[in-house]
């Protein structure tokens, strides 16, 4: 059976006009609070619809409404075949007349806040936030088996749908959408998976950095893989699920070790809107070798992933140096279960903050990312840094392979590496100094950072054709430490980056500069075929570099900090 109707939430002062369906025996949303409307007559509009019924129901003329939605209902009772609905939905914020009494229920004005309070259908929650995020205008089906919410898609995706926990992790019959549970703070299932790898006097852990375009916590670092249980499924194929979706990674839950449980409540705010994080979680640890080389990240969710000693992971997580939401009983259990985790390491307790490291951090980048300031006014609101950077340009800001010539051999255009120019402004806006030292004919830098306008980025230009020597010459280095007015003692401040070992890498090793190998590119020397060529640190891809970068800021502000402190 197929129906049309209307549904109107009217506005006043902060307030909807609820409806509490008390009055009817026979009425399917029995005790449920719901806005105002009612059923098509023949051959009305959906205008016509709700004007109708609202003047039936309150007695009041709507003068200024929108239409914000159409809603597909499908419900399955007893009936072999569902009863469908089209509900077209509509907010009111003009209206004129006196209240009357309706006979379907009591009228009674509630504050938009507390309507979340009351006894609602579960769909109805996922089209009141929708309305409260501002959507214009959106189209939602709901499914619902004998009262409770089966599926909810939204313009035709699917939204995710968690099973709501009691307090003793028993699931409790009522299945809400994600968006709604972090609104609500419900209780919901989680799966952490923590990848690691095993060494001597230690364990290397693999973190991911979440997408700086994630809902919550974005551009923070986070556990390898971590997701929702879905309604209806386990914990241990949602683990083995996330796994392969967020970085490609096959495994079983045979492979699966189960570390213990955790129970979470984080209180925040993302993007303007509130976030209640109630989390019920099974922590999972995966030993087998992986290679990152070969993981698949899912864009959407997972920036970039990288492997960072147990010890380092402890510290970030608690001294906060390092965006990331991470929570530091959670670290604690997996170090005491790999027997690498032992009291008393250094470090402000996570118990004095309000919610996990690094997320005043994210809120912050996320407020700079909405774009009200300029690139000046970001670089100037950051303090000095420690570090200083100097940076190759090809295949470690610059593809080599999409180079294109004139006659003269001077390059004309190039395309960037992906995420390359994301990590190099970033880098620059937030405060780094930061010079090029690359062989090659300055014309051709001049072209390719012009057309990609980057060139902003460097504080100074140190190119071969103009001081006369390649690297690994230490004339570069040279170069560049007397354009930027450094003296020796700030050689410990500098990393210098790039794609080659035998130029970039063994120039700044015997330099004493810290070497960083951005290792993305087939071309050139993969094996260190002298011990100078041997980089301090390796990363595969600009968004393992950002990474690096900040943890070694962290590292060096601290180091600062407690030099300052010496008597």
């Amino acid at each position: 059976m197929t129906k049309l109707s209307t549904l109107c939430y009217i506005e006043r002062d902060s307030a909807y006009l609820m409806l509490h369906r008390i009055t009817k025996k026979n009425d399917i949303n029995k005790d449920k609070w719901i806005g105002v409307g009612g059923h098509f007559e023949e051959g009305e509009s959906p205008e016509e619809c709700v004007l109708r019924e609202v003047k039936e129901e309150t007695g009041y003329t709507l003068t200024s409404y929108r239409y914000r939605g159409l809603v597909t209902f499908v419900s399955y009772m007893d009936a072999p075949e569902p009863d469908i609905e089209y509900m077209s939905l509509f907010t009111a914020d003009g209206f004129e007349g006196e209240e009357i009494p309706c006979d379907e229920g009591k009228l009674e004005w509630v504050d938009k806040e507390k309507v979340w309070r009351l006894n609602l259908w579960e769909g109805d929650k996922i089209f009141f936030r929708l309305l409260d995020e501002g959507i214009p205008f959106f189209s939602l089906k709901l499914v619902y088996d004998h009262g409770r919410l089966k599926l909810a898609a939204l313009n035709g995706e699917p939204l995710e749908l968690f099973d709501i926990l009691k307090e003793d992790g028993a699931k409790s019959g009522v299945t809400t959408e994600r968006g709604v549970a972090h609104r609500e703070g419900s209780l919901h299932p989680t799966a952490h998976t923590w990848v690691v790898r095993r060494k001597e006097g230690g364990a290397d852990v693999l973190l991911q950095k979440r997408s700086v375009h994630k809902d919550s916590y974005p551009g923070c670092l986070d556990i390898s893989s971590a997701g929702h249980v879905p309604a209806g499924a386990d914990f241990a194929w949602s683990a083995v699920r996330e796994a392969y979706e967020e970085l490609g990674l096959r495994i079983t839950p045979e492979e699966l070790t189960k570390i213990g449980t955790r129970r979470y409540f984080v209180e925040t705010e993302f993007y303007g809107r509130p976030f209640r994080d109630n989390e019920f979680c099974y922590v999972y640890v995966y030993e087998k070798p992986v290679e990152t080389d070969r993981l698949v990240l899912q864009e959407s969710e997972v920036e970039s992933v990288v492997w960072m000693d147990y010890q380092d992971v402890l510290r970030i997580v608690k001294d906060r140096s390092v965006p990331n939401c991470i929570f530091e009983e959670e670290i604690r259990m997996l170090g005491e279960y790999l027997g690498v985790y032992h009291e008393g390491d250094p470090g402000e307790c996570f118990r004095k903050h309000p919610y996990p490291q690094g997320v005043e951090e994210s809120m912050g980048a996320e407020k700079r990312r909405a774009g009200e300031m300029s690139a000046e006014e970001k670089r100037a609101q950051n303090a000095a840094r420690n570090l200083i950077i100097f940076t190759d340009s090809g295949d470690t800001i610059v593809d080599e392979s999409t180079q294109v010539f004139d006659d003269r051999g001077i390059v004309t255009h190039a395309d960037l590496i992906p995420q390359a120019g994301e990590v190099l402004r970033a880098l620059y806006e937030e405060g780094y100094r930061i010079a090029l030292v690359a062989d090659g004919e300055w014309e051709s830098f001049q072209n390719v950072y012009r057309e990609n306008g980057l060139g902003i980025c460097f504080e100074q230009w140190i190119v071969s054709e103009r001081v006369g020597e390649q690297k690994p010459a230490k004339s570069m280095f040279e170069a560049a430490m007397e354009s930027m007015h450094l003296t020796e003692a700030d050689k410990s401040r500098i990393v210098m980056v790039g794609n080659n070992l035998k130029k970039d890498v063994a120039g700044a090793n015997r330099f004493g500069l810290t070497s960083i190998w951005l290792d993305w590119s087939p071309r050139y020397f993969h094996c260190a075929e002298e011990p100078d060529w041997q980089p301090d640190y390796t990363v595969k891809s600009p968004g393992e570099l950002k990474i690096l970068i900040d943890l070694l800021e962290a590292k060096a502000a601290k180091e600062k900090a407690m030099t300052a402190v010496k008597p």
